[in-house]
């Protein structure tokens, strides 16, 4: 629809989740509610769109996530293991060298005021 109204071709998607308050969620089993959509984006994507993902930038993620990461990158492909970030923290700085900072949401530093769905943390 994005490319319908702007007259430009998608050629690249840049992905960002917010990982804070995961390690809750699972916890709690509210993690189990967004499994199935997780899985339709991912199938969407490698079906239909695997060469245009860009970037991966997961962040607030908890160490321990960045540790199994660090175990699992060694089983992905090199092309798109190179495309999957994680901080522990917000990287505003990362978000402005990828888009700008009108896109990017006020919660992280940016000036984009859009309403999006609460988090698992909210």
């Amino acid at each position: 629809e994005s490319a319908k109204q702007s007259g430009r071709a998608v050629n690249r998607i840049v992905y960002f989740a917010d990982f804070q308050g995961v390690i809750s969620s699972i916890l709690n089993r509210k993690i189990w509610k967004v499994i199935p959509l997780l899985k339709s984006l991912v199938n969407t994507v490698e079906c239909h769109y695997p060469e245009i993902v860009d970037h991966i930038t997961l962040f607030n993620v908890p160490r321990v996530a960045s540790a199994v990461y660090n175990v699992i990158k060694g089983f992905l492909d090199p092309v798109t293991a190179k495309k999957i970030e994680l901080f522990p923290g917000v990287p505003y700085d990362r978000f402005k060298e990828l888009m700008s900072e009108d896109v990017i949401p006020v919660e992280y530093g940016g000036k984009n005021r859009v309403d999006y769905p609460p988090t698992a943390s909210k």
